[in-house]
């Protein structure tokens, strides 16, 4: 198997697994697809091919629907639950320009104020 082969099947598996977490995720919220599909601004048939992982839906919808389900997508970060807090910062340092921060929970600025003081502020 070639090595483009052997990364568009690993692709394909990686899709797959984030789509049945997002469809996890919306049964554990207990919203159903037509209300998720609407909050993320697809149709209920693309949310549909997200959750089945299927490969041809733009990130952007996929991206959409993650935040509908109050959900981030994290692809620096593949295999883990767990970062180390310099692994944390440098996620935040390279992703600095997206974020609302306004948006933000209490807890996820108490950690960007703890990961600023301990490696160096980013500016935002």
């Amino acid at each position: 198997m070639t090595k483009h082969l052997l990364h568009a099947e690993q692709s394909l598996v990686q899709l797959k697994a984030l789509g049945a977490q997002i469809r996890a995720r919306r049964k554990a919220l207990g919203v159903s697809a037509t209300v998720t599909a609407e909050a993320a601004g697809l149709s209920r048939v693309t949310l549909h091919r997200i959750e089945k992982g299927e490969p041809s839906v733009a990130m952007g919808a996929w991206a959409n629907v993650c935040a509908a389900l109050g959900m981030a997508l994290a692809w620096q970060v593949q295999g883990t639950d767990w970062l180390a807090p310099l692994e944390a910062h440098g996620i935040y340092e390279r992703n600095a320009r997206h974020l609302d921060v306004a948006a933000l929970d209490e807890r996820e600025r108490t950690l960007m104020e703890a990961l600023r003081t301990a490696f160096g502020a980013s500016g935002v």
